[in-house]
């Protein structure tokens, strides 16, 4: 149970997906299938059928004129999206949907994923980003504001809008630490056994036996 929670409560990320690859998608539908009914809602402004949401994230990579689709995700120690941050870019503007899994919430994955893709955008001279989103997602509105987005309000949704400046080398620094943790990702795919190795190592070994339940007691 120990290596578990370990497993569980690790974080890695922001990293960029291979939108071409058939993993990701599968990785993402897998993330909105598993969402909550309101965080679900919270995603897409209005209600819809997981399943409905899955399939859609299977067919992102059919190519759609002038229009790009980005995700930038977090992970957990099993390899499981816990955090996407969806880009779509089309004539020159993009649009940002934010989603994080319940039990993942308050520990900075949408704001980290948030900057990660603003620095995206900013380094490719895209100068307009909007979110849409039901003005009762307070977080995602004040995360907006925080990262100097205007608000709009209209019939019960809220459009937050940022006009970005040429890059900068904060912004390529970023998005450059970014590309190392993908680079990083990639290898573990390829050594899928990394995360195993990496917890038992001796220090967290240590931390395994100190928590082992006392004269087989749990």
């Amino acid at each position: 149970m120990v290596k578990t929670k370990l497993k569980s409560d690790m974080l890695f990320g922001p990293v960029k997906m291979d939108i071409d690859a058939a993993e990701t998608l599968d990785s993402y539908a897998d993330h909105l299938r598993h969402l909550d009914e309101q965080s679900l809602r919270m995603r897409f402004g209005f209600h819809r059928d997981r399943e409905a949401a899955a399939n859609w994230a299977l067919n992102l990579n059919k190519k759609v004129p002038d229009t790009t689709h980005v995700i930038w995700g977090t992970k957990n120690g099993w390899n499981e999206l816990v955090g996407v941050c969806h880009l779509v870019i089309s004539q020159g503007q993009a649009e940002i949907a934010l989603s994080t899994s319940l039990s993942y919430r308050r520990r900075g994955i949408s704001k980290a994923l948030l900057d990660v893709a603003i620095s995206y955008l900013q380094n490719r001279s895209i100068t307009h980003v909007y979110m849409v989103c039901l003005t009762e997602n307070t977080a995602v509105q004040n995360m907006a504001r925080k990262s100097g987005f205007a608000m709009v309000t209209m019939d019960g949704e809220s459009t937050v809008r940022l006009s970005l400046p040429w890059p900068t080398l904060e912004s390529v620094a970023k998005e450059s630490i970014s590309n190392s943790l993908t680079m990083v990702d990639r290898q573990i795919k390829i050594h899928s056994d990394i995360w195993d190795r990496f917890l038992t190592q001796p220090k967290y070994q240590a931390i395994i036996d100190k928590q082992e339940p006392e004269n087989g007691k749990d």
